[in-house]
């Protein structure tokens, strides 16, 4: 049963992977193309009116995404009580996103900010009306990680032929927007025709929608203040630089995050099931799985980060051209991301929600927020994009910072141990081998693929001449 049940571990992990992957990798493919099609300038009107749109999203879905997970984890062995949660969660999530369409729809008919780009906003608030079919929470709670997966390239497919088809020019800002929008319709038509086969049908009876008041709205806080960092960022640019600058902005952040979001896949698998272990009293599986997947995050994560500091200047111009080579600074500076954002999953959107704890972690992310809004208010007139990615990376550290502090009353995890020890001395000798081929190679493909192949090569063997125990559990396939 033991053994089932790690593997059963193993398949998730390995779906929500390749989900992650692609979720970024489409629309990284994307980025490359529409950056040298619609050019800074455009792409920073659609990220514009697309950060302005996320700000309802967040609050439509009531931090439902993450409580939702758990909340149906804890009721995944009775028919009745899962049917009962996601229609009182249905419900919420309707009253708020019909509330917040109202309100998009009046801000951006009535406040003259946003009336020369006006038919752009109308389109990207299509976001937030899709909101009202949106249950993937469900299919995260019930561990359906493959169906998610699958669906998820389906749509990501046609999303990408649709925008090589219809997106030629740089006035077609407006259909990228709109099919960027309406595209992701499909993933949530498919949750809703799938879940007949899981029996589960709306009831508007015997249901207790204000029993999920009180965690959810610090969800909602939590969620707030996290995507934050993000957010603020874009709107703080916009305000007080051009159009070009939130464009250099936008596109260096995808470029990190493809990174960041494909190693916590690596531990996105693991909240409904630390839920289904704690709330059953076996704390010491918890322990061992959330120090498992620490080691495997720090192993993969430090030389990530070095080598995104490394290529960053070669993949910007490579990717996006010419037009956005004041964008590689910037990715830079937000290849130290890599660290703090993993491992801040980790702790807090994972263990604290496990352990119940959304206060600790609004917490957290309040005084991250904060800071970073305070450090975006010096640090942009100055630097414009680069200063707002210091900022992030700043308020970040200090979010991972206090959720690990808070992480450690709960469960012993294991910092130093022979993985970080081994790990830093191959990560040692791959900014060697980087360094030379830097200063020895011409040409950016030919030093962009040869620091990835040869970087790798070298942190790999070298982790295997150290011993380092992640090697040996991985080719163990644990």
């Amino acid at each position: 049963m033991e053994t089932e049940t790690k593997k059963s571990f193993i398949n998730n992990t390995l779906f929500n992977v390749i989900y992650k992957i692609s979720n970024v990798i489409f629309p990284l493919i994307i980025s490359i193309y529409t950056s040298r099609v619609l050019l800074p300038e455009g792409i920073g009107k659609v990220a514009s009116a697309q950060n302005i749109v996320s700000y309802f999203t967040l609050v439509a879905a009531l931090g439902i995404p993450n409580y939702g997970i758990r909340e149906i984890a804890k009721v995944t062995s009775s028919e009745k009580k899962r049917n009962q949660v996601f229609s009182e969660l249905f419900v919420l999530n309707f009253i708020s996103t019909s509330i917040c369409v109202m309100l998009y729809y009046i801000m951006i008919l009535y406040i003259e900010f946003f009336h020369a780009n006006r038919f752009l906003y109308i389109v990207s608030g299509i976001s937030i009306i899709l909101n009202y079919i949106s249950v993937d929470w469900f299919y995260y709670g019930c561990e359906q990680f493959s169906y998610i997966a699958i669906r998820n390239i389906v749509v990501k497919i046609f999303l990408a032929l649709c925008v090589i088809i219809f997106v030629k020019e740089q006035e077609d800002y407006i259909k990228y927007a709109f099919i960027s929008g309406i595209v992701s319709a499909g993933n949530n038509v498919f949750n809703w025709i799938h879940l007949k086969r899981y029996h589960v049908s709306l009831q508007f009876f015997d249901i207790s929608i204000a029993r999920h008041f009180r965690p959810i709205f610090t969800m909602l806080a939590t969620v707030i203040s996290i995507e934050i960092y993000t957010l603020v960022d874009t709107t703080m640019l916009s305000v007080l630089c051009s159009e070009e600058v939130v464009g250099y902005y936008a596109s260096s952040s995808k470029i990190i995050r493809v990174i960041v979001i494909l190693l916590t896949a690596l531990g996105g698998a693991l909240l409904p099931r630390l839920t289904e272990y704690y709330h059953k009293g076996r704390k010491e599986e918890c322990e061992n799985l959330i120090n498992q997947v620490f080691n495997y995050l720090f192993f993969l994560a430090v030389p990530c980060g070095i080598g995104m500091f490394f290529v960053s200047e070669y993949m910007v111009l490579i990717f996006y051209g010419e037009a956005f080579r004041e964008a590689a600074a910037t990715v830079k500076i937000f290849s130290f991301l890599l660290y703090v954002l993993t491992f801040s999953n980790l702790f807090g959107t994972q263990v604290l929600l496990t352990v119940n704890e959304e206060k600790k972690l609004l917490i957290a992310t309040v005084i991250g927020a904060v800071l970073n809004v305070t450090l975006n208010a010096c640090l942009i007139p100055m630097y414009m994009q680069n200063g707002a990615a210091t900022a992030s990376v700043i308020s970040e550290t200090v979010v991972t910072i206090i959720t690990f502090i808070y992480a450690r009353k709960y469960f012993n995890i294991r910092l130093l141990n022979r993985n970080m020890i081994a790990t830093f001395l191959s990560s040692l000798f791959m900014i060697i081998v980087l360094s030379i081929i830097n200063h020895c190679v011409n040409g950016n493909i030919k030093k962009m693929i040869l620091m990835i192949v040869f970087g790798t090569l070298s942190y790999f063997l070298c982790s295997i001449a150290s011993n380092n125990p992640m090697t040996k559990i991985i080719k163990r396939g644990s």
